[in-house]
């Protein structure tokens, strides 16, 4: 086996290690990840403040289901809410019920900076060493067929 076989072979794999484990440890060492529970009384609010200008991720269950008002800059699906660049609005919480109401959250923010960059490292570098693998292995058999005839 060629020596640009073996070098090539190694990149896919850093590729494919890079792939499924740089993107979720720089995520969760560079955002800030914060959990809460919270009761609200029938007719009662919450509501969720968050830092401004950042990329602000909430997961949230209420038990019984309670109204969500999100702000005009966010998203929300089957539970998720997604700001993409947060402003003083907080997400509230209408307990609309006849009981109390339990509201579990977590809220993840991070920097545009800190999103940008795990996308990068996440998602093109292993693209990149991918394809620099397969050239270096191709060029490996090509060279290591030369040398055997």
């Amino acid at each position: 086996m060629h020596r640009y076989t073996v070098i090539g072979i190694g990149i896919i794999i850093l590729a494919i290690v890079t792939y499924l484990l740089v993107p979720g440890l720089l995520f969760s060492s560079l955002t800030t990840t914060q959990q809460g529970k919270v009761v609200v009384l029938p007719g009662n609010e919450f509501n969720l403040t968050y830092p401004q200008n950042l990329f602000v991720s909430v997961y949230y269950s209420a038990t019984p289901p309670v109204k969500v008002t999100i702000p005009s800059n966010a998203t929300e699906q089957s539970n998720v809410i997604a700001i993409v660049k947060s402003g003083p609005e907080p997400i509230m919480f209408y307990n609309n019920n006849s009981v109390n109401a339990t509201i579990n959250y977590t809220l993840v923010y991070g920097s545009f900076t800190v999103v940008f960059a795990v996308a990068i490292i996440g998602g093109l570098l292993p693209i990149a060493l991918g394809v620099i693998g397969i050239v270096l292995i191709v060029l490996g058999v090509i060279r290591g067929r030369r040398k055997a005839t």
